[in-house]
């Protein structure tokens, strides 16, 4: 029987966060007696934050490309990640480790939609390389995307966390200056009261992040 009782952590997890990370997790979590009091709430990390600062939310995960400093918000950054260029490995750019995106001008694009960071991270590279790329295609659903890259559709703008080894693709550094950050933060309300639950918990991320010194 559990230690915590009946209590439950509403949990906002984005799905490329929680892909790479929670499988981290999730040993821990149950070793610890946490795991079967969460209710995962996955979503992207605008439409996650929203719900944080609703109170439907106790504590998301969250990416973003700028440090989060609200006044309502408790955000302490965990990581900071790289947003790369994605291609298959028989497509022309495969044999370059890095690249400038305004040498992308003629290449086809397919995107996450606006309900993830990836969309603003990528319009803030437009306006400062001074061209409108060619995007053919935006989803909500990554393997979607992964899967049509890998079959030439186009090329993909991800956090480098977004690309497995079993995905069989490519990803090439972005040279350019003063480019975009994927910024993961754990967020909750300031108004938050803390519990011992969500102590262990918030405690048990701290620690698997700081783990994590590959990523």
């Amino acid at each position: 029987m559990s230690h915590f009782n009946t209590e439950q952590i509403p949990f906002g997890l984005p799905p490329i966060i929680g892909n790479y990370y929670f499988p981290k997790l999730s040993k821990q979590l149950l070793d610890q007696d946490i795991l079967q009091h969460l209710k995962i709430i996955r979503d992207g990390s605008e439409n996650l934050l929203r719900q944080i600062r609703l109170g439907q939310i106790d504590i998301g995960i969250i990416g973003s490309i700028n440090p989060l400093t609200e006044d309502d918000l408790k955000s302490e950054l965990l990581k900071e990640k790289k947003f790369q260029i994605i291609v298959a490995k028989n497509h022309p750019l495969a044999s370059k480790t890095q690249v400038a995106f305004r040498d992308l001008l003629d290449e086809n694009f397919v995107l996450l939609s606006e309900r993830y960071v990836h969309l603003y991270a990528f319009q803030q590279l437009t306006a400062a390389s001074g061209f409108e790329p060619h995007v053919v295609y935006q989803s909500d659903d990554l393997q979607i995307l992964k899967s049509m890259i890998k079959d030439g559709v186009g090329i993909g703008f991800l956090t480098e966390i977004a690309i497995q080894p079993e995905d069989n693709l490519l990803a090439i550094d972005l040279i350019d200056d003063n480019q975009p950050l994927f910024y993961i933060s754990m967020v909750q309300r300031s108004a938050e009261i803390s519990t011992p639950l969500h102590k262990s918990f918030t405690e048990l991320i701290r620690r698997v992040f700081m783990e994590d010194l590959d990523s």
